[in-house]
């Protein structure tokens, strides 16, 4: 790439400030690495004269620059789903248990598991308001009358099938 005059007495300028202008030059045992630095700090004059001036090169700063801006808009986007996953796997975490899923599930299978989660619960509560719930009252009351749990647990079937069979019976022999 050919520099242009303009371009070249700006990198004489610069070169002309850092070397010349200065009150003290040090001694340096080794020339290499100050021609090195010289050679680094005219490189660096050079990229500076070249990005103010070049309209591609401006261009495609320009570009890089928006590539950047969308990437890191694009990774809050994604952190705030990440995070609205988990709280919604939080809030739902019983429902998906039940179908055996850990974290990390799309948000439309989360709402499909409590779904279904309500549905299944809704016919275990139907199974248990006849069979669980009146053993469980039934083992509470004689409890707190009788320590001893096996014998609170006779008990407490006897009653429940006394009431779930017996009645039925009594009506069938006596209605």
């Amino acid at each position: 790439m050919e520099l242009d005059n303009k371009t070249r007495d700006e990198i004489q300028e610069l070169v002309n400030a850092e070397v010349f202008n200065k009150t003290e030059i040090q001694y340096v045992e080794n020339s290499e690495s100050k021609s090195k630095s010289i050679v680094a700090g005219l490189h660096d004059a050079a990229v500076i004269a070249t990005v103010k001036n070049d309209a591609e090169v401006q261009r495609k700063f320009s570009d890089q620059a928006k590539k950047s801006v969308n990437t890191e808009l694009s990774t809050i986007d994604q952190e705030i789903k990440t995070r609205q996953q988990s709280a919604t796997y939080n809030a739902n975490e019983e429902a998906c248990k039940n179908y055996g899923i850990d974290k990390h599930v799309p948000l439309w299978q989360i709402t499909l598991m409590k779904i279904g989660s309500g549905f299944w619960f809704v016919i275990y509560w139907i199974f248990a308001s006849f069979t669980i719930a009146p053993l469980n009252v039934f083992f509470k009351g004689i409890k707190t009358f009788i320590k001893n749990s096996y014998v609170v647990f006779v008990f407490a079937l006897i009653a429940y099938l006394a009431i779930v069979v017996g009645i039925p019976l009594l009506i069938k022999f006596f209605g």
